[in-house]
């Protein structure tokens, strides 16, 4: 029996990537992968779900388990729509339609892009063939009110259950590749939404059109309220990334939040998704649902945004490249992949329904930056690991320990000629504030004995662990119930530390 060449193998998302990139040509393909400017935020979309560790739970009867949910008030296999991407055309013929079709099979929701190759009402009705799945009609702020107001009446007539605001894109952001091809998408696909005729298109570069269209001068004052006079739909806002703007979002009476950074092709260098999650879904304080995209590849990614707060997960270029791999069956494929993934993962950690997955399903890796908790300085590099009674430190934090403040917060400092001095003063003002900013309490902190190199940390109990030093040169040291260690004199002091 002859052996299927690997390449024909599809065992992951990144095989159907990497299947996708030799069926495209290149201007497709830069145009579906790349972001903005020097794309950091692509990458760490990725590859900021590797720091979180997954705490499975052991002889729990997971035979029954059940991986189902409810968003936008319907049931749906999953947790997982297919967020709105235009141009699905460019990918395979069938585009939207192919999307539409996958998502109803399994039982999925779907965002329709208003850069669609194919109208709502066709989106709609090709899910409606194979069976009933909420749809979301994706929509800009324009300049047209006219026609801002003609998509969402038809998105609503069509049976669209929301529509997500993309709030994120006041102008296009700058992508390096798309100018360098100068990129124009391929004959013969309009956008039937916008009114737009392949030719009209086509005469003009993406950014061109963009601008001609778009408005720039939007609020939350003006588009809110204006919103909700003119559709029942629910009301979501796309591309929130800060725990102000939830806020806002429960202020103006939205109806739920997604968690987006636009795939990292509006403005690079914002924060991974999955490091924003905590703090929106901390903001919403479950007054809304808080939904999340970027960066998931597989179903563990699914089962951490839903350990971190998120109730649904959406995903965008894993769709493009399943339809370019192979049309309507790639799409399933992917849709296969990710499903058997995640309900792996969920028996495997001890999960037998959603609401089983929370916070204390989910660790840390204490070798990563945690991005969000400080600003970006050279020569820095946070770090956190917990301590017990009976162990001296563990690479895995429970998210459940910090929670309840038992943790250890490490921060290193290299010594660099021109930021030694200005971290000598901030870096306990420092660590208390990335502390708060990431878990919201305030934990005290003692005066800073190492010149800005100190590693402290206090656990409820008392038991203290302290590392003083340049990095790859501790010193350690441990402590008796109420004294702390005070590197000057290399002892254990009751008067330098004081426990909590």
């Amino acid at each position: 029996m002859t052996k299927a060449p690997l390449h024909d193998i599809m065992l992951c998302i990144n095989d159907i990537k990497e299947a996708a990139g030799t069926k495209l040509p290149i201007s497709a393909t830069d145009f579906y992968n790349s972001g903005s400017t020097n794309q950091v935020t692509v990458t760490e979309n990725t590859t900021a779900y590797r720091k979180y560790r997954l705490r499975p739970r052991v002889l729990v009867d997971v035979s029954q388990a059940d991986p189902s949910t409810t968003v936008f008030g319907q049931k749906i296999r999953f947790p997982l729509g297919v967020s709105p991407a235009g141009l699905q055309g460019m990918a395979h013929p069938d585009g939207e339609l192919a999307t539409s079709r996958a998502c109803a099979k399994h039982g999925v929701a779907m965002g329709v892009s208003t850069f669609a190759n194919y109208t709502v009402e066709e989106i709609r009705a090709a899910g409606l063939d194979i069976g009933p799945i909420p749809h979301c009609m994706q929509i800009y702020t324009m300049q047209d009110r006219t026609k801002q107001e003609s998509i969402l009446k038809r998105a609503e007539a069509a049976g669209c259950v929301a529509l997500f605001l993309t709030a994120d894109s006041p102008i296009l952001g700058f992508r390096y590749n798309e100018h360098r091809n100068d990129f124009r998408s391929p004959e013969g696909l309009a956008f039937p939404m916008m009114d737009r005729t392949s030719e009209m298109i086509r005469s003009e570069r993406h950014e061109d059109g963009f601008t001609a269209f778009n408005s720039s001068s939007h609020s939350w004052a003006r588009e809110i309220p204006w919103l909700r006079s003119i559709t029942k739909m629910q009301i979501w806002i796309k591309g929130v990334l800060t725990a102000e703007d939830v806020e806002l979002a429960v202020q103006y009476g939205c109806d739920g939040v997604l968690v987006s950074n636009h795939g990292g092709r509006q403005l690079d260098e914002t924060p991974a998704t999955i490091d924003a999650l905590p703090e929106c879904v901390k903001a919403a304080n479950g007054k809304i649902p808080v939904h999340i995209d970027g960066g998931i590849r597989s179903g563990t990614d699914i089962f951490k945004a839903l350990a971190l707060g998120a109730e649904c997960c959406w995903i965008g270029r894993p769709m493009i490249w399943g339809l370019a791999y192979g049309g309507e069956a790639g799409a399933n494929k992917v849709l296969d992949i990710l499903y058997n993934e995640f309900m792996r993962c969920m028996q495997l950690t001890g999960c037998r329904s959603v609401a089983d997955i929370s916070h204390a399903s989910l660790g840390i890796l204490f070798s990563y930056v945690m991005s969000p908790m400080v600003p970006n300085l050279i020569g820095t590099r946070l770090e956190l690991r917990t301590i017990t009674r009976n162990t001296k430190s563990r690479v895995i934090l429970s998210m459940q320990e910090l929670a309840t403040d038992q943790f250890i917060l490490v921060f290193f400092q290299e010594p660099k000629r021109h930021f030694v001095a200005i971290m000598q003063i901030i870096s306990s003002a420092l660590t208390f504030f990335a502390t708060a900013l990431l878990f919201g309490q305030a934990v005290a902190h003692p005066s800073d004995p190492c010149n800005g190199r100190t590693i402290w940390a206090d656990t409820t109990d008392c038991h203290a662990f302290y590392q003083c030093g340049a990095v790859g040169e501790p010193v350690h040291k441990w402590c008796a119930p109420g004294t702390g260690f005070n590197p000057h004199t290399n002892a254990c002091e009751r008067q330098e530390y004081v426990c909590k």
